[in-house]
């Protein structure tokens, strides 16, 4: 693989594997008989398979064997059930995780900004003021996305209260807002760019020009799987990941790669974790009264920062 596009084919077209195929007691299988294997879930996101599909993580003792998720709430389950050690997993959801004393440790961060909020083609919606009343996919309550609804909602003078949100696997909201079933959805990309290039929607608003620089989702891992060498090799992994984005790319532009990485809905440049971002969502959940968990959760104990 030489180039953006690429990665994100793969990332798109790897086959689905069903979480029940993991192993109860350990999620860690060997490979070869040398190498044990990593299990790294994700979600078919623009960035989410960048080091397995690069080949950029070497370690003495570990390969990363990717397995893709097509819903959050499946991915967090098998964090639950250590069917997985790591995973690029939505930032509320992994703080609600850590807050159920799963225990695992945010790493990084897999991207900033890269979501939108898409209505029907021939939608009256123009404004977020005519947002009132509507039907709107999120990926899950316990979601970046989510978050950033509240945040539209609130610059109009508008409230959660005031719209119908429905949680929705990604891959169904273009169906479903064909189909009329919905009025708008909001999630990352490149879900939206597909809609729009298929003739389903359009973009009312993506959230860099919301939120600019926004966390969406974190490289978290299983607490007792981190030592030195792993954290190094992941760290090293990521950076290299990043730089090969950073160049201008070489080739035929696909249409999707062109619109999500060329014109920077998802940024890759600052993969830091955010305490005060993550402070943030705990604050909304707690206001929103997502869950009776987070209240306590001590923010810096979950932080493992690589970068």
């Amino acid at each position: 693989m030489n180039n953006r596009r690429d990665i994100l084919k793969l990332a798109l077209s790897l086959p689905l594997i069903s979480p029940l195929l993991a192993t109860s007691k350990s999620s860690t299988i060997s490979v070869n008989g040398l190498k044990k294997g990593l299990k790294f879930g994700f979600l078919p996101i623009a960035d989410h398979l960048l080091i397995s599909a690069q080949g950029y993580f070497t370690n003495p003792g570990y390969n990363l064997v990717p397995i893709k998720f097509s819903a959050w709430s499946d991915l967090a389950e098998a964090f639950k059930a250590k069917a997985i050690d790591l995973a690029f997993i939505l930032a509320p959801i992994a703080l609600e995780l850590r807050a159920q004393k799963t225990p695992i440790k945010a790493l990084a961060r897999a991207h900033s900004d890269g979501s939108s909020l898409n209505v029907r083609l021939d939608s009256k919606i123009s404004n977020f003021s005519e947002l009132k009343g509507a039907r709107i996919a999120v990926p899950s309550r316990f979601s970046s996305q989510y978050f950033l609804l509240d945040r539209i909602l609130h610059s109009q003078g508008l409230s959660l209260k005031d719209i119908k949100p429905i949680d929705m696997s990604p891959p169904e909201m273009q169906a479903a807002l064909f189909h009329k079933s919905i009025d708008a959805f909001i999630v990352a990309e490149p879900f939206g760019v597909i809609s729009n290039l298929r003739g389903i929607s359009r973009t009312l608003v993506y959230s860099k020009d919301v939120y600019p620089n926004h966390s969406c989702c974190l490289l978290c891992a299983r607490s007792e799987i981190l030592d030195s060498t792993l954290l190094e090799s992941l760290k090293v992994a990521l950076l290299k990941a990043r730089m090969h984005l950073l160049p201008n790319k070489i080739g035929q532009k696909d249409s999707i790669i062109n619109l999500v990485l060329d014109k920077h809905l998802t940024r890759f440049d600052d993969l830091a974790l955010k305490k005060e971002h993550l402070v943030e969502l705990k604050d909304f959940i707690v206001r929103e009264k997502l869950s009776r968990n987070i209240k306590n959760l001590n923010i810096d104990d979950f932080m493992e920062d690589i970068i």
